[in-house]
C-alpha cells in the first residue's frame, strides 16, 4: 500500500509540470508560467534560439491551446548544447542563473540578477537594470562592460577577459575578482569598495583608466605590466603607490596636488605632465625612475629630499616657479644636461644637482642669494656658471670636482665662499672676486690652476677678508698649495694677481691697516717684496706662507707674527726670501713663529738695541738655517760682543746666524731659548769683556762680581763647530737639549757631564749605582733617559730641579731619596721606571703634567704636611694604593687599587674633581674642622665606600663630622689621636721605635713614623 501511494504522488507531480516544445525550445509548466528546460530524451540546442515573452501549449489536436508566460531559465537548460551560437531573452525575466551554456552571445533582457557559470559567451551585454552580476567561468569572454546600475560584480576564471569597463554611478560598486581573470585594460568610474586593495588579483593589468569620481588611486602593488595609468579626478598620489613599477611607461592626472614620498620610487615612468594644480612632490617620489624630461609647475610649492636622486635616464629639466626644495633632489641625475631655472626662484637646495655629470652650464636666477652646499658638487661637465647679480653665499663644496668649470665671474654683492667651495676645479683659469667679499671658508680653491685672479675692491679690503683654513695635522706644512690651509686662498694658486687693474708684485700695508689677515698673501709666487708700517701690529696665520720673496721690510715696533706667518718650506727656502730690513724701532716680536726667514738680516740700529728686541717666540729665527748673514747698519757681523751691563740675550736672538765668536758679559743672566741654535759656523762662546767696544764701556758694570747664568732649551742647538765654552762653569741650569749635537759635547769624556751646577747628561754606559756631587742644583733634561742598567741614585742636599724625562725608562731604579730643598720635578721625570714609593717633601712646588711618574708601579705616596699649594695633577699616581696628603693642591684620587688615604691637617678643602677609588677602606682626615667638598650631589664617593669605608677624625670632632657636608653620609666613623708628617731627617744607623700616625707604637701595616735614637725620623709606608 505504502509504494502505491508514492507512485501517485510522482503521477500528480507529472501531472503538474510537464514538459512542452514551442518553437524548438523546450518548456516545462510550472507555477505562474513556463520555464525554459532542456530538450527531453537527451537532446541538445543548436544555431540561434530566442525566448518569447509567451509560449503557447497544445498537447492534443483536439485540446484549445494554453498560453504560458515565461518566468524562468532552468540552470542547466543548455548543459551540452555545443551547436548553440546565440541566445536571445526576450521574456521578462528578473534573475539569471545559468550553468554550462555554450552560446557565444546571449541578448538579456531588463533583468535584475545574473549568474553566468561555465558560459561560452563571447560578449555580453549587461542590461541597464542589473543590480548584480557573477561570471563565472566564461573562458571566451574578450570584453565586458557593466552599467553603473550594477552594485555588486563578481568574476572568476574568466581566463580571456582582457577589458573590463565598470561606467559611471554615485554608487559605491563591491567587486571582486578572482587572480584567475587576466584584466589588462580597466576602466573605472565609480568608487568601488570599502578598502583600497580591490585589484590585488589583477596582476597582467597593462592600462588603468579612472574616472572623473575617482579621487584616490587603488593599491598597485605587484603591478609588473603596468604601463598607463589615467586618472582626471586624481588629487593625491600616495607614498610607494607605483613603487618598483618598472614597467609603467605613462601616467597622466591633470588636477593631481600630492606626490607622496617613494611614490614611483624605482618605477620605469618615462614621462609624466605635472598639472599646474601639483602643490608638493614627497622625498624619493621619483628616485631612480626613468623619466627624461621633467617640468616643474609654477604651482610647486615643495619638492622632497632625493624626489629626483638617481634618474639617469633624465636628459632636461624646467621649473616654472618659486619652489622649495630639500636636499639632494637631483643628485646624481648622470645625462642632465639641460636645467632651466625662473629669474624669481629664490632657493635651491644642498647637493641638488650634486653628481650631475653630464651639465655643461647652469645660469642662475636673479632672484637667488645663496648657492647650497654641495649644490653642483661633482657636475664634471659644467663649464660655465653663469650669476645674475644677487649671489650674497657660495656655501661649502657648492661646485666641488667641477673639473671643466673654466672661469667664474662674481657680481657683487658675493660676501662668503665655503670650504671646498671650488675645490678640484682644476680647468678654472681665471677668478675675479668682488670688493663685497668678506670671508672664504678652507679648502675654497683647493686644485685650480689660475692664470690670473681679479679683484675688483682695494688692498685695504682684500686685507679685511677672513680667510679660514683647514686643520692642519702635522707641524711642518710642506710647500704651498698641496693640500692644507694655503688651498682656501686662490692667490696661492694664481699666477698673476691684480686689484683693479694693477699687478700686485710689491706691497706696502695701506694707512688703517693694523693687521695682515690670515692667509691673505699664502702661497703667492708673484709677490716680490713685502713692507709691514709701523703701523702694523700684527701678521696673521700664514699671511705669507710659501711666498718666495725678495725682500721684507719690517718698520714696527711691537709686531706679533703668528703661525706659518712666513713660513717658507725648507727645501725652497734658498729660492725664498733673500732679505729682511729690520728698523731699530722694533721693540718686540711675538707670536707662533714664522717670522721672515732670509738670507741677509740688515738691521739700522746698534748692537745694543738690537740685543733689546725681544723674540717672544714659539719656533723659528729670521736667519736660513745657519747660513743667515747679520748686518749691523750695513756692516757684517761674525763676532758677537754682549756689551756689559745685558742681563738677557732673548729667545731666537741670533738663532741661524753665520757666527763665528760670541763673547758674553759677567752681567749676563739669561740665555733664551734657541738663542744661537742653528748657528753652524760658531766656535767659540767666551765668558769675558775683552773685546769690550769703547762704545759699550759706559755701560759697564762697576762690579766683577759673577753672575750664574740660566740657559734655555735648545740655545746651542746644531753648533756643530762650537767647542770652546769658557762660561760653563758659572752655569746654574740648562734647559733641554741646550748643547745637543756640538762639538763640545762630543769631546766630554764618558760619565756625568756637568755644566756649572747642572748634570747635562750621562755620557757612555751608566753604572747601577750613581751619586750625584753635591753642589748640583739641576739635572738636565733627559740626562739618564732609558739608563735601565741604574737601579740606584744618590741625591746631593743642594739639588732643587729634576728636570723632564730625566730618568725616563730607567727601569732598575725601584725607590728614591729627595731632598729637602728639592723644589719642582718635571714631566715623565721619573716614568717607566721601578718606584713602588715616593716621598714628596713639603719644599716641592711642581710636580710638571701628568706624567711625572706615569706607568711606575708606585703603591704608596706621601705628600709631606706643609701649608703651600702643590701644583701636580694625581692622575700620575694611578696605581697606588696608599697615599697620605699633607698639602692644599689640585690632586684627583683616580686610582682604582686606592685602599687607604690620609689627609693632613692643612688640607682644608677637596676640590671639585676629586674622584675617589670604589674600593677604599680607610679614610684619615687631620683637620678638625671637617674640609669643604665641592657641592652635594656630586659622586665624589660610591654608596661601597660610605657604608663601608672606616672614616678616622680627630678627637672632639666626631660631631662635626656627622654633620657635615658630604661627610656625614658615611656610617662608620670614629675618634682618634693623630698627627701629621713634616721635617723628616733620615739616618741610617740608630736603633728605632715605630709608631703609626695617631702617635702610638705601630701595631699594622700602612703609614708609620720612624724615631731613632739620634733624634731622626723617617716615615714609610710599612707592608
Amino acid at each position: 500500500m505504502k509504494h502505491f501511494f508514492i507512485l501517485m504522488l510522482l503521477l500528480l507531480g507529472c501531472y503538474n509540470s510537464f514538459a512542452f516544445e514551442y518553437k524548438g525550445v523546450y518548456y516545462r509548466e510550472s507555477d505562474g508560467g513556463a520555464i525554459v528546460s532542456k530538450p527531453e530524451t537527451g537532446g541538445t540546442y543548436s544555431g540561434e534560439i530566442v525566448i518569447p515573452e509567451e509560449v503557447v501549449c497544445k498537447e492534443y489536436a483536439y485540446e484549445p491551446s494554453v498560453t504560458y508566460h515565461v518566468v524562468g531559465i532552468d540552470e542547466n537548460a543548455f548543459e551540452e548544447s555545443y551547436g548553440l551560437t546565440k541566445i536571445t531573452i526576450n521574456a521578462p525575466i528578473k534573475d539569471l542563473k545559468i550553468n554550462k551554456c555554450y552560446a557565444q552571445e546571449i541578448v538579456l533582457p531588463q533583468l535584475k540578477s545574473i549568474e553566468l557559470e561555465n558560459a561560452y559567451i563571447s560578449t555580453l551585454d549587461i542590461p541597464s537594470t542589473a543590480d548584480d552580476v557573477k561570471l563565472y567561468g566564461c573562458p571566451s569572454l574578450y570584453t565586458l562592460v557593466v552599467p553603473g546600475t550594477v552594485s555588486h560584480l563578481g568574476l572568476s576564471n574568466c581566463s580571456v577577459l582582457g577589458d573590463l569597463v565598470i561606467q559611471e554611478s554615485k554608487e559605491k560598486l563591491y567587486l571582486g575578482i578572482s587572480d584567475d581573470t587576466p584584466v589588462t585594460d580597466l576602466t573605472i568610474s565609480r568608487v568601488v569598495n570599502d578598502n583600497n586593495d580591490y585589484l590585488s588579483s589583477l596582476q597582467n593589468l597593462v592600462n588603468l583608466h579612472l574616472g572623473d569620481n575617482i579621487t584616490h588611486l587603488p593599491s598597485l602593488d605587484g603591478k609588473t605590466k603596468l604601463k598607463t595609468v589615467e586618472g582626471n579626478g586624481i588629487t593625491i598620489i600616495e607614498r610607494e603607490t607605483f613603487n618598483g613599477t618598472t614597467s609603467l611607461k605613462t601616467v597622466s592626472f591633470p588636477n593631481l596636488k600630492t606626490i607622496r614620498d617613494w611614490a614611483f620610487k624605482d618605477s620605469g615612468i618615462k614621462s609624466i605632465e605635472l598639472p599646474n594644480t601639483l602643490d608638493s612632490i614627497g622625498s624619493s617620489a621619483f628616485c631612480g625612475a626613468k623619466l627624461t624630461n621633467i617640468v616643474l609647475p609654477s604651482s610647486l610649492k615643495n619638492v622632497g629630499e632625493n624626489a629626483f636622486e638617481n634618474c639617469e635616464d633624465l636628459t632636461s629639466l624646467a621649473i616654472k616657479g618659486n619652489t622649495s626644495f630639500e636636499r639632494n633632489v637631483f643628485e646624481n641625475c648622470s645625462s642632465l644636461s639641460s636645467v632651466s631655472l625662473p629669474n624669481d626662484l629664490e632657493s635651491l637646495g644642498e647637493e641638488m644637482f650634486c653628481g650631475c655629470s653630464s651639465l655643461v652650464e647652469i645660469s642662475l636666477p636673479h632672484d637667488l642669494k645663496v648657492i647650497p652646499k654641495s649644490a653642483f658638487r661633482n657636475c664634471k661637465a659644467l663649464q660655465r656658471a653663469y650669476f645674475n647679480g644677487n649671489v650674497e653665499a657660495i656655501e661649502d663644496h657648492a661646485f666641488e670636482g667641477c673639473s671643466n668649470l673654466q672661469s667664474l665671474t662674481q657680481p657683487t654683492p658675493l660676501k662668503s665662499i665655503g670650504i671646498h667651495a671650488f675645490d678640484d676645479c682644476e680647468s678654472m683659469a681665471e677668478l675675479v672676486l668682488p670688493n663685497s667679499l668678506e670671508y672664504v671658508g678652507g679648502g675654497a680653491f683647493c686644485g685650480v690652476n689660475l692664470t690670473k685672479l681679479t679683484f675688483s675692491g682695494s688692498l685695504k679690503e682684500w686685507l679685511g677678508i677672513n680667510f679660514d683654513y683647514l686643520i692642519i695635522d702635522h707641524d711642518s706644512p710642506e710647500d704651498a698649495g698641496t693640500g692644507y690651509p694655503t688651498d682656501t686662498n686662490p692667490i696661492t694658486h694664481a699666477q698673476k694677481f691684480y686689484i683693479g687693474a694693477g699687478l700686485v708684485t710689491d706691497l706696502e700695508i695701506p694707512a688703517n691697516v693694523n693687521a695682515v689677515n690670515a692667509w691673505s698673501f699664502t702661497g703667492y709666487r708673484g709677490l716680490k717684496t713685502v713692507t709691514i708700517p709701523s703701523w702694523v701690529k700684527r701678521v696673521g696665520e700664514g699671511a705669507f706662507l710659501g711666498c718666495l720673496l725678495d725682500k721684507v721690510t719690517i718698520q714696527a715696533e711691537n709686531l706679533q707674527i703668528d703661525k706659518y706667518g712666513f713660513y717658507v718650506s725648507g727645501w725652497i727656502q734658498e729660492e725664498g726670501i733673500h732679505n729682511v730690513v729690520i728698523s731699530k724701532n722694533l721693540k718686540q716680536v711675538t707670536g707662533e713663529g714664522d717670522v721672515p726667514t732670509a738670507n741677509a738680516i740688515d738691521y739700522d740700529g746698534t748692537i745694543e738695541e738690537w740685543l733689546n728686541i725681544k723674540f717672544n717666540l714659539k719656533k723659528e729665527m729670521f736667519a736660513i738655517d745657519g747660513q743667515g748673514i747679520l748686518r749691523i747698519n750695513g756692516k757684517q757681523v761674525n763676532e758677537i760682543i754682549i756689551p756689559e751691563d745685558m742681563t738677557e740675550i732673548h729667545d731666537y736672538q741670533f738663532a741661524g746666524m753665520a757666527l763665528s765668536t760670541v763673547y758674553v758679559p759677567k752681567s749676563l743672566k739669561r740665555i733664551g731659548k734657541y738663542a744661537f741654535a742653528w748657528c753652524h759656523d760658531l766656535e767659540r762662546v767666551q765668558y769675558s769683556s775683552v773685546k769690550t767696544p769703547a762704545s759699550a764701556k759706559k755701560c759697564q758694570s762697576k762690579t766683577d762680581a759673577r753672575q750664574f747664568i740660566t740657559i734655555g732649551d735648545c740655545a746651542f742647538l746644531m753648533n756643530k763647530k762650537l767647542t770652546d765654552i769658557s762660561f760653563a762653569e758659572v752655569v746654574d741650569s740648562i734647559g733641554n737639549r741646550a748643547f745637543y749635537s756640538t762639538a763640545w759635547l762630543d769631546k766630554q769624556p764618558d760619565g756625568m757631564v756637568i755644566i756649572g751646577k747642572s748634570l747635562y747628561e750621562y755620557k757612555g754606559e751608566v753604572p747601577a749605582s750613581v751619586a750625584i756631587p753635591e753642589g748640583i742644583i739641576c739635572v738636565c733634561s733627559e740626562a739618564f733617559k732609558g739608563q735601565s742598567k741604574l737601579t740606584d741614585v744618590t741625591f746631593p742636599e743642594s739639588l732643587e730641579y729634576i728636570s723632564d724625562s730625566a730618568f725616563e725608562g730607567c727601569i732598575g731604579i725601584t725607590s728614591v731619596e729627595f731632598p729637602e730643598k728639592l723644589q719642582s720635578i718635571g714631566d715623565y721625570a721619573f716614568s717607566q721606571t721601578g718606584l713602588t714609593q715616593i716621598n714628596i717633601s713639603s719644599n716641592v712646588m711642581r710636580i710638571k703634567g701628568d706624567g711625572a711618574f706615569s706607568k711606575t708601579p708606585i703603591k704608596s705616596v706621601i705628600l709631606e704636611d706643609g701649608e703651600n699649594e702643590l701644583d701636580m695633577n694625581w692622575g700620575m699616581f694611578g696605581s697606588a694604593e696608599i697615599a697620605y696628603i699633607g698639602r692644599p693642591g689640585f690632586f684627583a684620587l683616580s686610582g682604582s687599587g686606592l685602599k687607604e688615604v690620609t689627609l693632613g691637617k692643612y688640607v682644608k678643602e677637596i676640590p671639585l674633581d676629586f674622584v675617589c677609588s670604589h674600593y677604599i677602606e680607610k679614610f684619615t682626615i687631620l683637620s678638625s674642622i671637617p674640609p669643604v667638598v665641592g657641592r652635594e650631589g656630586h659622586d665624589y664617593f660610591s654608596e661601597d665606600t660610605y657604608d663601608n669605608c672606616k672614616l678616622i677624625v680627630p678627637k672632639e670632632s666626631l660631631e662635626a663630622y656627622k654633620t657635615a657636608p658630604i661627610w656625614k653620609y658615611f656610617t662608620n666613623v670614629e675618634e682618634s689621636e693623630v698627627s701629621g708628617i713634616k721635617n723628616v731627617l733620615t739616618s741610617k744607623d740608630s736603633k728605632s721605635l715605630t709608631y703609626g700616625i695617631n702617635g702610638c707604637i705601630a701595631t699594622s701595616n700602612g703609614i708609620v713614623i720612624e724615631k731613632k735614637s739620634d733624634g731622626s725620623v723617617r716615615k714609610y709606608v710599612r707592608k
